[in-house]
Order: C-alpha cells, then sequence, then structure tokens
C-alpha cells in the first residue's frame, strides 16, 4: 500500500492590502532543501523591496523536517503561523508570507517632504507673487534676492 499525503502542484501567489501595507503570500511545491534555498533567493530577488521575507516549509510523508522564520517580525509572529498552517492542512510545501512596506515608506516620505514654496509676499506691498518674480507685478517694485 502506498503512503498518501497532500501537497501542493503549483506555484500559487496571493495579495493582501491593508492601509498602506501590501502582504503576498506565495505557496510552492518542493522535494528538497536545496530547492527551498533555491526558491527563496529567486522570490528574495524578485521582492527585493519586501521588509520581511517570513516563511515556513514541511518536508516529507511524516513531516519528518519542518522549518518557520519570523525574519524579524517578533519571535513566533509570523513563521510559526504559517508552519501552523501547513500542518491542519497536512500540506508538504513552501510557504513564503512577505511584508512589504515599500508602500507605506513611499506615503511616509510625501507626509515628510516639505512643501515646495511657490509664492513669496512682496516685501513692499505685501502681495503674494510667485517665488521667482523680480518686478512685483502689482506695486512694480524690484525685487532683490
Amino acid at each position: 500500500m502506498l503512503d498518501e499525503y497532500k501537497t501542493v502542484k503549483y506555484k500559487s501567489e496571493g495579495i493582501y492590502k491593508d492601509r498602506s501595507s501590501k502582504f503576498i503570500g506565495i505557496i510552492l511545491p518542493i522535494e528538497n532543501i536545496e530547492e527551498v534555498k533555491k526558491h527563496l533567493q529567486e522570490i528574495k530577488k524578485e521582492y527585493y523591496d519586501a521588509t520581511h521575507h517570513c516563511y515556513a516549509y514541511l518536508l516529507g510523508i511524516n513531516k519528518e523536517v519542518q522549518f518557520d522564520s519570523d525574519a524579524g517580525e517578533p519571535a513566533g509572529s509570523a513563521g510559526k503561523p504559517i508552519l501552523n498552517t501547513l500542518l491542519s492542512f497536512l500540506i508538504t510545501a513552501l510557504v513564503l508570507y512577505l511584508v512589504s512596506k515599500a508602500v507605506s515608506k513611499a506615503t511616509q516620505k510625501e507626509k515628510d517632504a516639505k512643501p515646495v514654496k511657490k509664492t513669496k509676499k512682496c516685501p513692499y506691498c505685501m502681495s503674494e507673487i510667485n517665488i521667482k518674480a523680480k518686478r512685483c507685478p502689482f506695486c512694480t517694485s524690484e525685487l532683490t534676492k
């Protein structure tokens, strides 16, 4: 009698967005640790801007090899839940969970950026004029820098 187990046949990806963060889930079939390392390297290269590359994998019919990585997230907060999900579905596979903060970084840069000043006040008549003006269009005073 042959042993039976569930596994992943094809690579699959899913994306979840929450506020300014983007979470990318990837599951793919694996047969050995060398494949895990190869896939991790490829995915880290593809998603180079992700702030964390959390993952877990199971190998073997009896799940002899189990591993999870929080990749900088608080201990037990990312890799362990991924591994537990694999165990609950009895799947032999590699799951990567990428936390991409690139969107929030861009948003924060916009918030932190100082607004570009486009106008200034004429020192003579106090009218708002273009910052590059050399003469006030209202009082015709010549402006010095």
